[in-house]
């Protein structure tokens, strides 16, 4: 009974985690999904019919309803990452080429708003990573960040706010 009992703590505790990903992959949800319907209700069906009165039968009938509400909520988490195919997400091209009708390489024109992401203070990477990811120098790269007045920051303070909270710290 204990065995029982603590294979469907599991069991729920792992849909549970699946559940709160924003990007579980729909085979695993559909095998959360099967395990709950398939084994946790047999075995609380089997609990309720069991001749010993081990567990209440009002704990066996409300872990019942958790369950029918995971599995529900599996159920419709499956369909949605189902239904939503890789080719209906919108990514985000890093640079666009440009041809200048000139000899030599086309012309890498950054995008502005990947250029920000890349370099905001929520990621924390150095100016390096993204230029090898980009394929292109780090100078270039950086020379595109002064085109587009963007600065590798490690916080989102501004450099006037710093100064001020320096000036305010070396007073105490």
């Amino acid at each position: 009974m204990l065995r029982a009992h603590g294979d469907i703590f599991h069991k729920c505790t792992v849909a549970k985690v699946l559940l709160d990903q924003d990007d579980a992959e729909p085979l695993e949800l559909q095998l959360q999904l099967e395990k709950i319907s398939n084994d946790c209700l047999t075995v609380l069906a089997a609990m309720e019919e069991s001749e010993y009165d081990i567990l209440p039968v009002e704990w066996i009938k409300d872990a019942a309803q958790c369950l029918g509400a995971l599995a529900k909520g599996l159920s419709v988490a499956w369909a949605t990452a189902r239904n939503s195919e890789p080719g209906t997400i919108h990514k985000v091209q890093p640079f666009i080429v440009a041809h200048t009708g000139k000899r030599g390489r086309p012309r890498k024109e950054l995008n502005l708003e990947f250029l920000q992401e890349a370099m905001s203070a929520k990621h924390g990477i150095i100016i390096e990573r993204p230029a090898k990811t980009l394929g292109i120098h780090r100078n270039t790269l950086r020379t595109h960040m002064k085109k587009f007045n963007v600065s590798k920051m490690f916080d989102d303070i501004s450099a006037h706010d710093l100064d001020i909270v320096a000036k305010i710290e070396n007073r105490l």
